[in-house]
């Protein structure tokens, strides 16, 4: 296997949902950018906008685009960690959201949720602003890698809620964290590497997939399907209980075929 390439395949779907009549996830699985494979590895991002008139998509694709940019346009050196690198990135997208917002009345208050998976090197880098999320799963066993920045898990760190509180619901969608909101925005980030085994597979979502599927719904429906077939299953799940948001599902499964 050639060194910064880590072994994955990446499926992606995205659906405008049953109510709403446009689509403002944005979201990137690939292709690496060509000289870029072994510095950098495999980037996977997916945002979630917010905004009246299209501003939420076009805070998302800003989003993802300035993301793409920064980090991929930028030098980095064979084995150097990449975790800098992205943070900045992110900073730099949350900087163009807000400088975009102001010079357009129309777009004033847009922002977008985002969440990046970088794989090089058989190792995992996050970054994380909102509550769209990352999964891991691992011998049989899903794991949420990302923490939701929103009042609701805000106040059930803080034993503010119990698990029936009634107000859980009506609070599920508020954010603490989101690109476009502030002058220098919360990222979450992991300062070491996950490492990745073989057989890991990693998940990426918008809300309009995990606010309507557990997590015993997607791990049935991912050991009972592969590939595009899992991420269309999770799609078609999600629009079968109603999809009243956008649907944006990314999975990075890992590629026997690269083993040995």
């Amino acid at each position: 296997m050639t060194a910064g390439v880590t072994p994955m395949r990446v499926f992606a779907a995205s659906d405008v949902g049953r109510v709403r009549s446009e689509n403002q996830d944005a979201h990137f699985g690939g292709p690496i950018p060509a000289g870029r494979e072994q510095s950098h590895g495999q980037l996977l991002l997916v945002a979630d906008g917010m905004g009246g008139h299209a501003a939420g998509a076009v805070a998302s694709e800003l989003a993802v685009a300035t993301i793409l940019k920064v980090f991929y346009e930028e030098p980095l050196g064979l084995g150097a960690d990449p975790g800098p690198l992205l943070r900045r990135a992110f900073q730099a997208a949350n900087y163009a959201i807000l400088e975009a917002g102001r010079q357009d009345q129309g777009r004033f208050g847009m922002g977008t949720t985002c969440t990046a998976l970088l794989l090089r090197d058989s190792q995992a880098w996050l970054c994380h602003v909102g509550d769209t999320r990352i999964y891991r799963l691992r011998g049989g066993v899903l794991e949420q890698l990302t923490r939701d920045h929103t009042l609701l898990q805000q106040m059930i760190d803080t034993e503010q809620l119990k698990p029936d509180d009634v107000l859980r619901r009506s609070i599920r969608h508020i954010l603490v964290s989101a690109m476009g909101s502030e002058e220098r925005v919360r990222v979450d980030a992991n300062r070491t590497p996950i490492p990745v085994l073989v057989g890991d597979a990693f998940l990426l979502s918008s809300d309009g997939l995990h606010d309507l599927l557990g997590e015993e719904d997607i791990l049935g429906l991912l050991a009972a399907n592969s590939g595009q077939e899992a991420v269309a299953a999770l799609t078609e799940a999600a629009l079968a209980a109603g999809a009243p948001d956008n649907v944006t599902v990314l999975l990075a499964q890992w590629d026997d075929s690269e083993e040995g």
